[in-house]
């Protein structure tokens, strides 16, 4: 798939951009609203994550399993996009991520990873078992 070039299958949605009377009388210019959470994570995230995901499967087959460090929302956008294409997900969180984000990520089939207490812990964390499997 070649930059630029979106797949007929993309997995996100088309969203509406509308018109808001209130913030255009506040700022003195017409402002308009991008509904971002009406994709499935409810996130802009999964617009490039999903897209992601399916240049991986194309490249790499069923076999794909998508691993991403997060605080939530880029972990469900990955989670959900997994999930809609048929490969594995693993998201690492650092153990302070709140048991409901937790149980919504497990929801949508991903493998939950708790790893220190910020996110850069995670991401280590996350780059170290990457770098384990790239050497095999």
């Amino acid at each position: 798939m070649s930059a630029g070039t979106i797949p007929s299958t993309c997995a996100w949605t088309e969203t509406p951009l509308i018109y808001s009377s209130h913030i255009s009388d506040r700022l003195g210019c017409s402002a308009y609203l991008k509904l971002e959470n009406l994709q499935p994570s409810q996130s802009f995230k999964y617009r490039g994550i999903s897209l992601r995901v399916q240049e991986l499967k194309a490249q790499h087959g069923p076999a794909l399993h998508v691993f991403i460090a997060s605080g939530g929302n880029a972990g469900l956008a990955a989670a959900v996009a997994a999930r809609a294409l048929g490969v594995r997900c693993t998201v690492y969180l650092p153990v302070v991520v709140s048991k409901d984000t937790q149980d919504l990520l497990r929801k949508q089939g991903a493998s939950v990873v708790l790893v220190g207490q910020i996110h850069s812990d995670a991401l280590k964390a996350c780059i170290k078992l990457s770098n384990k499997i790239l050497m095999r």
